[in-house]
């Protein structure tokens, strides 16, 4: 009892003196601390989920944007294209007014008119509008100068009023065909933001199937890399457990689970040592009491075979004692 107290006090010594913060080889990098592995992993998990959302929020913000502006150019179409169509035809009522009243107040009036009409054109000429409508536009312009041009003529040949009268006559019909090609703009944009909405859509539904499946990929190996030092601390205290010290105590993982794994190592090999110990204190001490417990036994032998004499009752339950104890004590040896 002395011999094993001494043992464990060397043991327990042993165990706060030494140091074991020597790291050993892995192929895999670990952080220092157990949680801030577990931490890493929630991380890295949701990188790729959070990507995704804020491309999302980007995307949808993008759309609203190019919503809003398509919504606003439309408008501004619309808005435009009706005031030409209206200053097309206030223009058209002057001219045919002058034409009958011969009122030179009226082409001042007029001239004050065709300054907002120009002003309209170029409005619509910085709308995002499809070319042939642009050269419409510009034709339009082109031929409100050229009879301008003509209606500022001092002498005016007979021919000249019918052919002011038919001019701008066309040119309202052109103005309001203006009216068609707004309502043609807004439904261009409805398409791209219907065509930017379902690409859109399937970005959407591709980059969260790869994300989901990169989070899930990094969550199954990062929940590999967490179980597989606990996995290897369950197997070496199982194996301690069952006496069996042959097999080496090796954790990879974090530094705190790597000392745990040292110090399971350090007890797996203090008490294998401990238990060699033992076994052949026990040899040792079955050994000093076999070769005394032989001359007993042979004692009691020749007492009771009487190479020494007669025995008399008593001596011979005497020896009939010593002689099964002898026996008891070499069996349990």
């Amino acid at each position: 009892m002395v011999y094993r107290a001494r043992v464990f006090s060397q043991a327990r010594a042993s165990f706060y003196h030494n140091d074991y913060s020597g790291r050993p080889p892995s192929a895999v990098y670990y952080p220092r601390s157990f949680l801030k592995f577990i931490l890493l992993g929630f991380l890295l998990v949701s990188l790729p989920l959070l990507y995704a959302l804020v491309e999302l929020i980007v995307s949808l913000d993008r759309l609203g944007t190019q919503s809003q502006q398509a919504v606003l150019q439309a408008a501004q179409a619309g808005r435009a294209s009706r005031q030409l169509y209206e200053q097309a035809t206030t223009l058209e009522r002057v001219v045919r007014q002058h034409l009958i009243l011969d009122d030179p107040q009226l082409v001042e009036d007029y001239a004050r008119l065709r300054q907002d009409f120009r002003q309209t054109v170029q409005q619509l000429q910085q709308l995002p509008l499809e070319r042939a409508q642009l050269d419409q536009l510009e034709k339009l312009g082109d031929t409100e100068s050229r009879l301008y041009g003509l209606l500022k003529m001092p002498q005016r040949a007979t021919t000249t009023g019918p052919v002011l009268a038919q001019g701008y006559a066309d040119l309202s019909q052109d103005a309001q065909a203006m009216l068609a090609a707004s309502g043609q703009l807004t439904e261009r944009e409805i398409e791209r933001l219907q065509h930017t909405a379902a690409e859109g859509r399937r970005t959407w539904a591709y980059l969260a199937l790869a994300a989901g499946a990169i989070a899930l990929v990094l969550a199954i190996l990062f929940a590999v890399l967490i179980a597989r030092p606990i996995r290897q601390l369950d197997l070496a205290i199982r194996r301690m457990g069952t006496a069996d010290f042959t097999h080496a105590i090796e954790v990879n993982g974090p530094q705190d689970l790597r000392y745990v794994g040292q110090r399971l190592e350090w007890l797996r090999t203090r008490l294998h040592e401990l238990e060699t110990q033992q076994t052949r204190f026990l040899r040792h001490v079955s050994h000093e009491l076999k070769t005394p417990l032989t001359a007993v036994r042979e004692g009691a032998e020749l007492l009771r075979d009487r190479v020494g004499g007669e025995l008399s009752p008593q001596q011979q339950e005497i020896v009939r004692i010593v002689r099964e104890n002898t026996l008891n004590l070499q069996k349990l040896i």
